[in-house]
């Protein structure tokens, strides 16, 4: 489990069979979103790591571009 600001990652398995998920703190509010469970494949920690930055930073942005891009960016090393 690691942080990104007040919000969380947790990544589960091993060597090349990595899964994450995200955890989104809401502004203002005690609780946490907990999005699905995202498995990958052939991956190993730092790529995985990397991922669900993405998908945090992809999360939280207000920018639209900066949505889309990260959002092609995912899907091109996913």
């Amino acid at each position: 489990s690691s942080m990104y600001k007040h919000h969380s990652i947790r990544i589960y398995g091993e060597d090349n069979n990595y899964a994450f998920q995200v955890i989104i703190k809401e502004k203002g509010v005690h609780w946490h979103k907990y999005h699905d469970i995202v498995n990958t494949k052939n991956k190993n920690l730092e790529q995985v790591k990397e991922l669900a930055y993405i998908v945090i930073k992809g999360t939280i942005s207000d920018d639209e571009k900066e949505k889309s891009m990260l959002r092609d960016l995912y899907r091109r090393i996913k």
